[in-house]
């Protein structure tokens, strides 16, 4: 059972590690392994239900850091407030042209604004 599992590698794998690099085998000895071992507890089913989980969590995660579509007027906006001179390159200046590209942005201040920056960042 997976109680059964050895805390320390077999002479085979201790061999085999023991020719990799040192950073390597650092990093293997740093292994907690306590997750393993409760892992192997688990079915099959229950190991592919929690990774699905936990694929949906990264999802969301991810989903939640990236700015919507939707955002993107109150971006400008503020961009704009700000005197900020920009222009629109890449899939949000594409969906302008033609509606069914992938709506993504990228702004590109003007040079007088990367020369402020520049200039009150004391370069």
């Amino acid at each position: 059972m997976a109680s059964d599992v050895p805390n320390e590698p077999s002479a085979e794998i201790a061999a085999l590690v023991a020719t990799l690099d040192p950073e390597v085998r650092d990093a293997i000895g740093d292994v907690d392994r306590t997750l393993i071992v409760l892992a192997l507890q688990q079915s099959p089913w229950d190991r592919l239900r929690s990774a699905s989980r936990m694929a949906q969590t990264l999802v969301r995660i991810r989903e939640a850091s990236h700015p919507k579509a939707t955002d993107l007027p109150a971006l400008l906006a503020k961009l704009c407030d700000a005197g900020i001179e920009f222009i629109i390159v890449g899939g949000a200046a594409c969906v302008i042209q033609a509606p069914r590209s992938r709506p993504t942005i990228s702004i590109s201040p003007s040079e007088d604004a990367r020369e402020h920056r520049a200039d009150s960042l004391g370069s």
